[in-house]
């Protein structure tokens, strides 16, 4: 689950406000970033901005071919291990769903689709449920899909079933469409043995008034979106 501070409402990985990009990334991955032949130095600054910022307008000036050649770039240079880092560092996602994966790399290409929100949708995606308040079950106790502005905490529940069956973490995207910004994005862990999973996002000083929306994705296949609700705080 994920805490913010809201005070500018674009905390777009799980790190305190403020640590530079530079450190977020580490090392040896800022280095290849800064270095990248296929990349303009403006490319560069505008995915270093959205991982500050999170406005999807510095995201849409960075290119799908640009950000897989980062990645085999930083397996190369690097390793397996160090990209796998990068991905625990700035999502939280669990190091075996890149060291076990037959194309590493192309799993940091399909993580951008689904946070550029150009991720596809299955046929019948699962019903996920927005709300202020549920029990430790799972099971809905608030206002759904309209939430009271000032809310500390918004849930996102759905049922262990249809295209969220089986998983065993969940990829959760929150979105400000109207802003056109990232608000966060983070893996969590689903709970199998439960008829019901969630995930929220707190912040600090309650949820400004706007209009939001939530995506889940298959850490397996993160360009695949299984779920998705808009809800209002007012």
């Amino acid at each position: 689950m994920a805490h913010a501070d809201c005070e500018d409402l674009t905390p777009f990985v799980n790190r305190a406000p403020g640590v530079p990009v530079d450190t977020l990334l580490g090392g040896q991955a800022a280095a290849v970033l800064s270095r990248l032949e296929l990349d303009s130095p403006q490319t560069a600054a505008a995915f270093a901005r959205f991982l500050q910022r999170g406005n999807m307008a510095e995201l849409r000036q960075v290119s799908r071919e640009s950000v897989d050649s980062f990645a085999r770039h930083l397996v190369r240079e690097t390793s397996v291990d160090a990209l796998a880092r990068l991905m625990e560092e700035t999502l939280r996602l669990p190091p075996d769903y890149v060291v076990n994966r037959k194309d590493p790399a192309g799993l940091v290409g399909e993580v951008f689709d689904a946070v550029s929100d150009k991720g596809s949708s299955p046929p019948a995606q699962s019903t996920l449920i927005v709300t202020d308040a549920c029990a430790p079950d799972g099971r809905v106790t608030g206002e759904t899909h309209v939430i009271p502005a000032g809310s500390r905490r918004v849930y996102g529940v759905f049922e262990n079933g249809g295209s969220l069956g089986g998983l065993q973490h969940i990829v959760a995207v929150w979105r400000n469409p109207e802003q056109d910004r990232m608000v966060f994005a983070e893996t969590e862990p689903v709970h199998a043995g439960s008829r019901y999973n969630y995930v929220w996002l707190e912040l600090d000083g309650g949820w400004p008034v706007g209009r939001y929306r939530l995506d889940l994705f298959d850490p397996s296949h993160p360009s695949l979106r299984l779920a998705s609700e808009r809800f209002r705080v007012q």
